[in-house]
């Protein structure tokens, strides 16, 4: 239910696997924090983070092959 959030994985314990994606590195931890708040969540890590500018993120990759 939470916005930019997307569950990839769970396991029958409980364990889920979750990308967040924000505008900026702030509003990423308060979800995280959000995320480490909800009633029944033991824990919640933040492993990775990754901030892209806009060009880059619409630079055209060239084929491997050619």
């Amino acid at each position: 239910a939470m916005p930019g959030a997307q569950v990839h994985a769970t396991s029958p314990a409980g364990k889920l696997v979750v990308t967040l994606e924000a505008k900026s590195s702030q509003e990423i931890m308060s979800r995280v924090s959000g995320i480490q708040s909800t009633e029944g969540v033991l824990s919640a890590v933040l492993v990775y983070q990754c901030a892209d500018s806009l060009e880059s993120m619409l630079e055209e990759v060239p084929d491997a092959h050619g």
